[in-house]
């Protein structure tokens, strides 16, 4: 038979007659004078009958023998040889989506597939967040770079390390491979970082001494809050608004942001503030009227000082002692704090004082003896009045006119300011005074003519003494019984307190008395037997004259 044809073991050649030849079917062939087929071997196809050979497969494709057509390598599988009687698997790292494939493709950038026979795109895995590879046909997982520390990156697949994002400002990162924005740690409270793709908790800056901040994550110093009014805060890092440190009690801080305890002003001399934290100069409370205080930084109300005794002070606010006044002279205070010159006291009547600031009652001075003064406040010694002639007192301190003394009767005082009674002089003898307060020698009376007073200081004309009879004075104010002057010889006075030489009589003619102060009329002696007188007031017995011859006298 012809070629590609058989013929049974009567045919010779195709050229016999009456042969009857048959064409070998696809996927064989036949040889001239075969009598039988052959099937294509492994790697080839015949697509035709009556054929004398088969036809390599193709790249791409495979046939295990005895086809007419060779079969497509399927996805995932290629053949980049002809006559091949298999397909090879695409191995790790790529992919063949498409039947009859010379070749597998590789996993494109930031992808992998580390299995065999993948006959998808889809096969290649993407490197995981936090991942990423340059290179294609990637084979393994572990072929995906990690993100470095400070970064992360949130999608798959990526390609490139540009694709690590850095963590931003006020987070953190010190693990690769992060995958996520919130795998950034934020800064704790009381730190910040101003920078992105910080890598370690150090990077966070503490805020400064003065700030804080409460919430985490802060990117920028400005963050950072100041330490309000009336609180510093000396440490950094602080997380909390109670970081803030209060100025203590007798300061005050009238800025922000302060970062030590001597950024708190003290409240000024005069002032004082109890609580702590102020935040202004005018929460310094001025100590109160009658008070001062000579230090600055006072935290408490009894800090302020009590004006002295003896002081004080209407204002508020005072800053030395010296601003205490002190009570004027004629005044003192003997408590301490006052605050109005109302409370100084008056000295009491009957005392002065010339100096201020007097503490005590006692500084004031008693009116000496001699003296009074019935007004409060007097000021010096000179205001105490002296007591009037006539009068003294003998204690100090007298508060009326009417402490004076009257000097007794009988007695005077010619000069003011007596101290004692013996200040009150006795009214010489001879004289006498009734009244009391006598204030000269002269008011002291004179006894009468006929009298006399021989002992001083009384009080009353009875005291003065009739001169006795045969006695006479014509003189007042006679002091002693020797003033009384007797009557002349030669005549008597029966009369006691005689103020004249007229009440002597004389004695009558015929007698005589010749001695001195006869009190009786007796007291003339008759001349004697046998003579007479003719002599009236006869002081002497001669007078008596003999009478003459001749005559007698019985």
């Amino acid at each position: 038979g012809a070629t590609g044809q058989w013929l049974a073991s009567l045919c010779v050649s195709d050229a016999e007659i009456n042969c009857a030849c048959n064409e070998c079917v696809p996927g064989e062939y036949g040889d001239i004078g075969a009598t039988v087929c052959t099937s294509c071997a492994a790697g080839q196809s015949q697509p035709l009958s009556g054929q004398t050979e088969c036809v390599d497969c193709v790249a791409g494709r495979f046939s295990d023998g005895a086809v007419a057509q060779c079969s497509a390598c399927p996805p995932g599988q290629h053949q980049p040889d002809t006559a091949q009687s298999t397909c090879v698997v695409c191995p790790v790292g790529q992919y063949q989506h498409r039947p009859s494939e010379t070749s597998c493709i590789e996993c494109g950038v930031g992808k992998y597939v580390d299995v065999t026979s993948s006959s998808r795109e889809e096969d290649c895995i993407e490197c995981s967040v936090g991942r990423w590879y340059g290179g294609t046909g990637s084979a393994d997982a572990a072929d995906c770079v990690a993100c470095g520390v400070g970064k992360y990156l949130d999608s798959s697949g990526n390609d490139a390390a540009s694709d690590c994002i850095d963590c931003v400002a006020g987070r953190w990162s010190g693990s690769s491979g992060a995958g996520s924005a919130g795998d950034c740690i934020a800064c704790v409270a009381g730190t910040y970082a101003d920078t992105s793709g910080n890598d370690d908790a150090s990077d966070c800056i503490d805020c400064g001494v003065g700030k804080y901040s409460a919430l985490a994550g802060m990117s920028s110093a400005s963050d950072c809050i100041d330490c309000g009014l009336g609180k510093y805060i000396d440490a950094s890092g602080s997380d909390a608004e109670s970081d803030c440190i209060a100025c203590a009690a007798g300061t005050y801080l009238d800025v922000v942001g302060s970062d030590a305890a001597s950024d708190c002003i003290p409240c000024v001399a005069g002032k004082y503030v109890e609580a702590e934290g102020s935040d202004e100069a005018v929460d310094c409370v001025d100590c109160a009227a009658g008070t001062y205080v000579d230090v600055t930084g006072s935290d408490e109300h009894t800090d302020c000082i009590h004006c002295a005794a003896g002081t004080w002070v209407d204002v508020t606010g005072s800053d030395e002692a010296t601003d205490c006044i002190d009570c004027v002279a004629g005044k003192y205070v003997d408590t301490s704090g006052h605050n109005r010159a109302s409370d100084c006291i008056d000295c009491a009547a009957g005392r002065w004082v010339d100096v201020g600031g007097s503490d005590h009652a006692s500084d004031c001075v008693e009116c000496a003896v001699g003296r009074y003064v019935h007004v409060t406040g007097s000021v010096a010694a000179s205001d105490c009045i002296e007591c009037v002639a006539g009068k003294y007192v003998d204690l100090t301190g007298s508060d009326q006119e009417s402490d004076c003394i009257v000097c007794a009767p009988g007695r005077y005082a010619p000069s003011a300011g007596a101290v004692s009674p013996s200040a009150c002089l006795p009214c010489p003898a001879g004289t006498y005074v009734s009244d009391v307060g006598s204030d000269a020698l002269s008011d002291c009376i004179d006894c009468g003519v006929g009298k006399y007073l021989d002992s001083v200081g009384n009080r009353d004309i009875a005291a003065c003494i009739d001169c006795v009879a045969g006695t006479y004075i014509d003189v007042t104010g006679s002091g002693d019984s020797t003033d009384c002057i007797d009557c002349a010889a030669g005549t008597y006075s029966v009369v006691a307190g005689s103020s004249t030489v007229a009440d002597c009589e004389d004695c009558i003619a015929g007698k005589y008395v010749d001695s001195v102060g006869s009190d009786d009329e007796r007291d003339c002696i008759l001349c004697a037997v046998g003579k007479y007188s003719i002599v009236i007031g006869s002081s002497t017995m001669g007078d008596c004259t003999d009478c003459i011859a001749g005559k007698y006298v019985e």
